[in-house]
């Protein structure tokens, strides 16, 4: 599964608690507070925030039996 990372990234993840934060697959609070259609179809259930943007992590919708979270492994 790493044979492809970094030498320099595999030792510091032997050596420090790193995490990936694939935040550009997730939706912006602000983006959902600009949309009536996500606004009217999801409600926010938790969010989260880094380098000042805050984003969904978890969502379900209003009337339907779809949910969404985001998937931390590491925690």
């Amino acid at each position: 599964m790493f044979k492809d990372f970094p030498n320099s990234l595999l030792h510091k993840m032997s050596k420090e608690r790193l995490a990936y934060h694939a935040h550009d697959w997730t939706i912006a609070e602000d983006t959902y507070s600009k949309s009536e259609k996500l606004r009217d179809f999801f409600t926010i259930l938790a969010t989260d925030t880094e380098n000042e943007t805050t984003f969904l992590i978890a969502t379900e919708a209003k009337n339907y039996p779809i949910s969404g979270i985001m998937f931390h492994p590491e925690t």
